[in-house]
């Protein structure tokens, strides 16, 4: 779980679900949580590749529906940033 320092709210690390006050309930059996994870606890990294390959199936969801020449033109316009930001990212 993690909270947001500016206003205390928790939220779930793997999804990002806002859990109010009080995030464990939903962590413990959360469907983004890589199988195998501790229900509480994992490394940073284990969070960090999670929010990765989450991010990088965001992109897909956004980019698979558009046509073809414009999502190569997004690709093309935000190739460099989104290889930058997000590895393992590829058009």
């Amino acid at each position: 779980a993690g909270w947001c320092a500016r206003c205390g709210c928790r939220f779930c690390a793997w999804c990002l679900q806002d859990c109010c006050s009080d995030a464990h309930q939903h962590v413990g059996r959360c469907t983004a949580k890589p199988p195998g994870t501790d229900s509480f606890f994992a490394s940073s990294a284990l969070v960090d590749e999670a929010q990765r390959t989450r991010r990088l199936e965001l992109l897909e969801a956004y980019l698979s529906p558009l046509l073809t020449e414009t999502r190569e033109g997004v690709e093309r316009s935000l190739g460099a940033v989104l290889q930058d930001r997000l590895p393992g990212w590829s058009p």
